[in-house]
């Protein structure tokens, strides 16, 4: 699955990853320094986020052969964490953003077609990670994807509270995001002075979704929810917002999910 003008994510096996050839593209580097450079770490990357899955692939010339060529999947957390050991130029910070909004994309893809929501451990190591990344946006003045990763570790936390809490037979784990998220989600830029009022605004017509106010979503395993919150990706909540957006004359990117 790939977005328009963004990096091409994998499925595997219900996972997503990102091929590390594709990766050392975006940030103008060869592929074997950027693999170097994973293998530098490999121990500890393996340690924290799971196992680096790769392939061999031989090359490609006129005159046949090529040698093979070793390359990596990473995952999402894998990404992250490599993405804070590159150098903070404008290239790899374009990069680190395309990361961030082609997994979050590629995510809402795979759990619409798959709609429970696999619960997986919130190790400290994730926390750290997502934080250090969190901050980083928040330096460069990436403030809406800062906001990103804040929604995603939250939904880390929350079903992990949940798979916790929830009765033996089990029930299904709900994710939650604000009307800002939605709006990230969507491609739309909010400038920060107008939050609020699309906040209000998607209140008007999704009030009876918020998690708490509608029986569906008011379970005790929610109660630390933030306020505000909205079951994810639903479509009434992305009609409400997407309206405001339009009518707001939004800055917004393609972000149209190719087969």
């Amino acid at each position: 699955m790939q977005i328009q003008n963004s990096i091409e994510i994998t499925e595997r096996n219900g996972q997503l990853f990102v091929d590390s050839r594709l990766v050392a593209q975006e940030l103008g580097i060869a592929h074997k320094n950027f693999r170097a450079t994973i293998e530098k770490y490999k121990t500890e990357i393996e340690q924290d986020f799971g196992q680096l899955p790769f392939e061999t692939e031989v090359g490609y010339r006129e005159q046949g052969g090529g040698n093979p060529e070793k390359f990596y999947y990473l995952n999402e957390d894998q990404a992250t964490y490599l993405m804070t050991l590159s150098r903070n130029t404008v290239k790899v910070r374009k990069c680190k953003r395309q990361l961030v909004k082609s997994f979050s994309e590629a995510k809402k893809v795979l759990q619409q077609q798959r709609p429970r929501f696999e619960w997986q451990k919130v190790t400290d190591r994730t926390i750290e990670i997502h934080s250090e990344a969190i901050q980083m946006f928040s330096d460069s003045g990436d403030l809406q994807l800062a906001q990103l990763l804040k929604s995603r570790l939250g939904n880390l936390v929350l079903a992990e509270q949940q798979q916790l809490l929830k009765p033996a037979q089990g029930t299904v784990i709900e994710q939650y995001e604000g009307a800002v998220d939605v709006a990230i989600r969507l491609g739309f830029s909010v400038p920060p002075n107008f939050e609020s009022s699309l906040g209000v605004a998607v209140k008007k017509k999704c009030e009876h979704l918020l998690i708490g106010k509608n029986n569906r979503y008011s379970t005790t395993s929610q109660k630390q929810v933030p306020a505000n919150m909205y079951p994810a990706n639903h479509p009434e909540v992305e009609a409400a917002v997407k309206d405001y957006c339009v009518r707001k004359a939004f800055k917004h990117r393609d972000i149209t999910i190719l087969g």
